[in-house]
């Protein structure tokens, strides 16, 4: 028999105890934010086909990690092995066109060095061509005037007519040559211009994973990186075209990336503790939850 009349009961203990925990933890879900509660990440999948070594990857996400923690002084980020939120690197086609184009991009670079030096000789023969015809015409000219040129100078004359057209046939072909290289450079830098302005979806977050799909340099990856530790601290896109968490890279300084008035205030409102009105909500939205 359970004594009344003042005194606790064991089971009151037992249901006062586990109300408590509730309360607690209830608590805990409903006032955690990114700024009291740190998101533990860890190196997921490593597609070898970005030729990233797994170590470096996990230096380029320290860097991203703390382009926000060395702004805000928060322990935003924190890496373990056995970390709930892997970020992985996912070879898609986006990465395959994009490594389709920095080689098409490489390719018109190389040939318009090849084709300006080319020119430049053609350009240099011909003038050098030009000059030997208009002597060799002078000099004809100047012995026609005297009646004539005598027969070992009319032979070395000729001689030197036929060398001409036979350079003239030269350059003629090589004329070609440079036409036809050009033909190929404006094809290939009008496939290239094509695709100048899409769009990537570099990366995601989906919740749980950070998947990121494409790249060019570390500096653009620690960046793309960095804009998805954003969306996992619940941020969404802000409208500064030099702000991390901007929906497109467009403006940002890769090499040092920094956050902007807009990305510190949407995570000043992402932390703001929240009223007793909203914390009542909350309460009765996690009981309903359990």
């Amino acid at each position: 028999m359970y004594r009344e009349h003042g005194y606790i009961t064991t089971v009151n203990v037992v249901l006062l105890a586990i109300a408590l925990t509730v309360i607690a933890w209830a608590t805990y879900r409903v006032t955690r934010t990114p700024c009291n509660t740190s998101i533990a990440y860890r190196v997921g999948s490593v597609d070898p086909r970005f030729n990233l070594p797994s170590d470096q990857f996990d230096t380029v996400l320290g860097e991203a990690a703390a382009v926000w923690e060395d702004t805000t002084g928060y322990d935003l980020f924190t890496e373990q092995s056995n970390a709930a939120l892997p970020v992985n690197l996912v070879f898609d086609d986006r990465q395959a066109e994009f490594l389709s184009r920095k080689q098409l991009a490489s390719e018109i670079t190389d040939q318009s060095g090849s084709y300006d030096d080319l020119r430049a000789e053609f350009e240099a023969d011909r003038v050098a061509y030009e000059a030997a015809v208009r002597a060799l015409n002078q000099e004809i000219e100047s012995y026609n005037q005297q009646g004539g040129a005598p027969p070992d100078k009319y032979q070395e004359l000729e001689a030197r007519r036929r060398a001409l057209n036979q350079q003239a046939d030269t350059l003629n072909a090589r004329a070609d040559q440079l036409n036809s290289m050009a033909g190929s450079l404006n094809e290939k830098v009008d496939t290239l211009n094509t695709d100048v302005g899409r769009m990537f979806d570099q990366g995601e977050y989906t919740g749980d994973t950070i998947n990121i799909y494409q790249f060019d340099t570390i500096d653009d990856l620690s960046l793309v990186l960095a804009h998805e530790f954003g969306h996992a601290l619940g941020l969404d896109h802000v409208e500064n075209s030099h702000s991390v968490m901007y929906y497109l890279m467009k403006d940002q300084d890769v090499t040092d990336p920094q956050l902007t008035q807009e990305d510190r205030a949407a995570l000043t409102d992402r932390c703001a503790a929240p009223s007793l009105t909203t914390l009542f909500e909350r309460f009765k939205s996690v009981g309903a939850s359990t």
